[in-house]
């Protein structure tokens, strides 16, 4: 299970482009939002806001996402029209 790393022990690992962190849960003043450091401008960022986040104490990986079989996305979801949409997902 994932626990809340303070910031002030370490940071989530780089990115692919290495300039920010891979995306993370933030626990900041005004709650929990998913979020990156970026080490470019040392600073936090939540995905919905421009500006930087001060606030920011604690950190968690987030958990891996459900893993869900073909069938099941062509049985429930096909009628929805969003199989196209779940077949990316799941490739």
């Amino acid at each position: 299970m994932n626990e809340w790393i303070k910031v002030s022990d370490r940071l989530p690992e780089h990115s692919l482009d290495d300039t920010r962190t891979i995306e993370v849960l933030v626990f900041f003043a005004d709650g929990i939002e998913t979020g990156f450091y970026d080490f470019k401008h040392k600073s936090w960022y939540i995905d919905d806001a421009r500006d930087s986040i001060t606030s920011i104490t604690h950190w968690m990986y987030l958990p891996e996402k459900p893993t869900l079989n073909e069938e099941f996305v062509r049985t429930q979801i096909l009628d929805n029209g969003k199989y196209r949409l779940w077949m990316k997902l799941l490739h």
